[in-house]
């Protein structure tokens, strides 16, 4: 597949309702950020990149140093928990944190996205950048010097607050402007706070009252919560009572990653079968994901109807479909999709997002693009997938029509 930018797939309007924050980093910003802190990166993901004619490439084109690149070949899923791992390794303060967010929003609005809910998991991390010891670990910081979770969120919520001014600010103004015949529509962004199933439970209540401690002071910025991380470790069951809380107060709607990892029917007792029924049953706002579902659980999800945030790239990535598939192109590994192809068909309700951009060297425009290659789909069928994606956003309703107006769908 071409990964050359499609203009007119580039410039329609998108929603993008899947987006991790670290996993959305820059390559660039990465290593940067090692190189500033003094850390050193794992070279089975990491390594210096040969140029076609002999020499090292280099960064913005200049000869000061080797650039760096991710070894992109294609992951199992828990090898990318251990590239995420890798990054946590350079993201350890808050002005990093700060940066990512920044660039993330740039980069999700230069591909057209109007409507972003980027999510992440609190952390305690260092207030400001220092430089790091070899071996240096957040676990060494005494706790009482770092800064606190809320801190951890109020940055990403006030880079959020700042960008969405701005980009309103700049599209009003290029609107008046004449010379300018197409401005770039602004971008909403929201944030989810996450829980990481890789946590103790009590962490999971901890990010619950602290999202619905934040959605009381930043309506329409922090709209929901999250369950993520390694699904290998606990249960949705263990954090039930966290998301049940979560949607008893009225603030937050709920997204859960779900059937990342394969079950089948004829083993119903299984940890995956389980926690993918038991997930179904709760009834989210949302699925992350529902990648690896069995028949019976496939067809519980018709009739539920609950919405997908479904990730191409990331999905045929983490699955091998990519090696599975003739000649190791992203286009046949979308096709041997274990759902996707079915959904489109039914008209499941889905928005199509990226994941972690950064990690799988993609972004919301290679995602129409990759779908557009595989299935044919016309710009009139995305405008109405993202037409459709707006019902499933977790903004107000005043939001959602804005949204809507801003989409205007082909007659």
């Amino acid at each position: 597949m071409s990964r050359e930018c499609n203009s007119e797939l580039r410039n329609l309007p998108k929603i993008e309702l899947h987006a991790h924050l670290n996993g959305s980093i820059r390559e660039k910003t990465l290593f940067e950020l090692a190189e500033e802190r003094m850390i050193e990166l794992n070279s089975r993901f990491f390594e210096t990149a040969p140029s076609f004619n002999g020499t090292q490439n280099t960064v913005n084109g200049n000869n000061e140093r080797p650039a760096l690149i991710y070894n992109k070949r294609h992951r199992s899923l828990l090898e990318c928990f251990d590239i995420f791992s890798e990054i946590g390794k350079v993201i350890i303060d808050l002005d990093a944190i700060r940066r990512i967010t920044r660039e993330a929003l740039e980069d999700f609005a230069r591909e057209g996205v109007i409507y972003l809910e980027l999510r992440s998991t609190p952390k305690r991390l260092m207030a400001q950048r220092r430089f790091c010891d070899e071996g240096f670990s957040l676990a060494s910081v005494p706790f009482d010097e770092l800064a606190t979770k809320r801190q951890y969120c109020e940055t990403v919520i006030n880079e959020i607050m700042t960008f969405r001014k701005e980009d309103e600010d700049r599209y009003s103004k290029e609107i008046k402007d004449a010379t300018i015949l197409a401005p770039r529509l602004p971008m909403i962004a929201s944030f989810i706070v996450s829980v990481d199933r890789s946590n103790p439970v009590e962490c999971g209540f901890e990010h619950i009252d602290l999202a619905i401690e934040l959605a009381k002071e930043h309506p329409g910025v922090v709209v929901g919560v999250d369950l993520g991380g390694n699904p290998m470790k606990r249960g949705f069951v263990d954090f039930r009572d966290c998301f049940e809380k979560a949607r008893r107060s009225g603030l937050l709607s709920v997204t859960l990653h779900c059937g990342e990892v394969p079950c089948t029917d004829d083993n119903r007792d299984s940890k995956a079968y389980k926690d993918a029924l038991a997930i179904l049953d709760f009834g989210p706002s949302r699925l992350g994901h529902a990648l690896i579902l069995p028949p019976s659980l496939q067809q519980k999800l018709a009739e539920l109807k609950i919405p997908i945030e479904t990730c191409p790239t990331s999905n045929v990535m983490t699955t091998e479909l990519v090696e599975k598939s003739s000649g190791g192109s992203l286009v046949d590994g979308v096709k041997r999709h274990p759902q996707l192809q079915r959904w489109l068909s039914n008209n499941h309700p889905l928005c199509i997002c990226t994941d972690d951009p950064g990690v799988f060297d993609t972004n919301a425009t290679q995602e129409f693009v990759l779908l557009q290659e595989a299935f044919g789909l016309t710009e009139r069928d995305f405008r109405e997938i993202v037409l459709n994606a707006v019902d499933h956003t977790f903004a107000d309703d005043a939001t959602k029509t804005v949204l809507r107006e801003r989409i205007q769908p082909i007659p």
